[in-house]
């Protein structure tokens, strides 16, 4: 069954809701919410009924049904003030009054995803999630070596090809709280969850790790380590190994690549890149760069150690992103060596691959980003930035339509990413390069809610604004990129490959009133999917 609503479609059994062809990102919670809301759309709703059944009765607070329901407007293109589809009722609670038609699901019908590129077609398979590993040494300090321990079980599994692996990014939203198994199975649309404590105290380690089936709650496996810390590479490999041939008893193991990502000779290096890692994507430099100095001091450690350079190549581009216009071509330089010299130190390594493609983009080499994304991908068919990064190169090669799907299979792959602000942002853009301004307007409006301090995506929407010919709105946009960004007046220009591309993003500010000279498309860097 699928009911429409307008330009809307909802279909339970998939769990999509689509403008159009245009698949909406929404948190299943928020989908729940439609969904109950529209199948009981002849009475009105109320909170306790919502809470006992969108939220099984678990105790929720009034802001956060609040905030599940503002998010459920704003996908269906409503809102608290206009409430045209979704209407408050005074003291008795919600109804859905939009006009609906129930129509059958053409289950022939080939997946929209699946028309544009079958290979992205989300794997009928039971998916795996690893929890945060919880910190059992009751030393805060420690917390980096749980969460290392997290990162590299993620992504030893991601490895394995026969499931389908959540991305740490999305786990790490559970990090210290009191969890539901069952209702985290259905938040990431994962089927075995894994759970785990660690305990360091000097030179050993324990480690305890659960296997859980999230459909009925039942623990499949359990087993418990106490090792040098010294061997926690080794017991990695154990962990991912048995986990593996639990979750997929048919597992081929010829499909993993011969040489697992780089392992360090020295195990402080190892920590201090964990250490790294939690500075260097925050959106303030001084943390960025501590980050940076972590990588510097694992690389004095072991020179060797591809992760080290993984890292440091990322702080580097973070610093370029989020100092325009003061970032400089010795930077950039130092980027594109910086990841170049992890990707040969390991060429297994999907992340290095990525930063790669993201260094080259900034020396406006979109062919060879594109030739390091499609790497990454290869390598980590599981790896939700790799998808997104390759997404990114496929609008700024010119071939904007190819990078939806990409953007769709990195939100299957990490459902609750704190990236899908930037990954609609993507999307916008590639709308706008495919001259569907509408839709381009409408991600790109959608990004600046997840992300309203994002001048990239404020200048993509005045862009597409100015091509729809909304002026006033689209001055509005252009006004906050420039509060975002003052000096970067000379940078509005987009590095596509085709000039043609460029000039017409142009066309669109010039719509709206932008006076500015042009500018070089080298100049300009939009925000990574990292």
């Amino acid at each position: 069954m699928i009911y429409v609503f307008g330009d809307y479609s909802l279909a339970p059994e998939r769990r999509e809701l689509r403008r159009g062809t245009q698949l909406i990102v929404v948190e299943p919670r928020v989908f729940d919410l439609l969904e109950y809301l529209i199948r009981n759309r002849d009475q009105v709703v109320s909170k306790d009924d919502l809470i006992a059944t969108v939220w099984n009765g678990r105790i929720v607070s009034e802001s956060a049904l609040v905030s599940r329901m503002s998010a459920a407007r704003d996908a269906v293109g409503d809102s608290g003030e206009e409430q045209r589809l979704i209407r408050t009722i005074a003291r008795k609670g919600y109804r859905f009054v939009g006009e609906v038609r129930e129509e059958l699901l053409d289950t022939s019908a080939p997946h929209p995803a699946q028309t544009a590129a079958s290979m992205l077609a989300v794997p009928n398979k039971p998916a795996v999630a690893v929890l945060p590993f919880e910190n059992m040494s009751g030393d805060q300090e420690q917390d980096y070596f749980a969460d290392g321990l997290t990162e590299d079980l993620t992504t030893a599994l991601s490895l394995w090809r026969s499931f389908p692996v959540i991305a740490r990014n999305s786990t790490h939203t559970y990090k210290g709280k009191s969890l539901d198994i069952r209702e985290v199975g259905r938040e990431l649309n994962a089927r075995y969850v894994i759970t785990g404590s660690v305990r360091k105290a000097g030179n050993r380690v324990r480690v305890t790790a659960e296997l859980i089936d999230s459909e009925n709650g039942h623990h499949l496996w359990a087993e418990r380590y106490n090792r040098d810390v010294a061997d926690i590479f080794t017991l990695q490999d154990e962990l991912s190994q048995q986990i593996a041939a639990t979750v997929a008893p048919e597992l081929d193991y010829s499909q993993l690549p011969a040489t697992r990502t780089s392992i360090p000779q020295n195990l402080g290096a190892w920590e201090l890149v964990q250490r790294g890692y939690g500075q260097v994507f925050a959106f303030e430099l001084g943390r960025i760069k501590k980050g940076r100095e972590y990588f510097e001091r694992a690389i004095e450690v072991d020179a060797g150690y591809a992760r080290a350079y993984t890292g440091l190549a990322w702080s580097y581009h973070r610093e370029l992103w989020l100092d325009r216009p003061n970032s400089t071509a010795e930077l950039t330089g130092r980027l594109v060596d910086t990841a170049a010299r992890a990707v040969s130190l390991d060429e297994f390594d999907a992340e290095a691959h990525t930063i790669l493609a993201m260094a080259y983009n900034w020396n406006h080499d979109i062919d060879r980003g594109l030739i390091e994304a499609e790497r990454a991908v290869e390598l980590n068919p599981n790896n939700a930035g790799a998808h997104a990064t390759l997404g990114y190169e496929l609008v700024l090669i010119g071939r904007p339509l190819e990078a939806i799907p990409r953007i769709e299979r990195a939100v299957c792959l990490s459902p609750r990413d704190p990236r899908q602000g930037i990954w609609m942002f993507i999307v916008g853009l590639a709308y706008l390069t495919a001259r569907k301004y509408e839709d381009a307007a409408l991600w790109s409006a959608r990004a600046t809610q997840r992300h309203r301090e994002n001048p990239d995506a404020q200048i993509i929407l005045a862009s597409s604004l100015g091509h729809l010919g909304r002026i006033e709105e689209a001055r509005i946009a252009l006004d906050t990129y420039k509060r975002l960004l003052p000096n970067a007046q000379a940078n509005l220009a987009w590095p596509h490959k085709h000039e043609v591309d460029s000039e017409h993003f142009r066309d669109g500010l010039r719509n709206a009133g932008w006076k500015g000279p042009d500018a070089s498309p080298t100049t300009f860097e939009p925000t990574s999917p990292k």
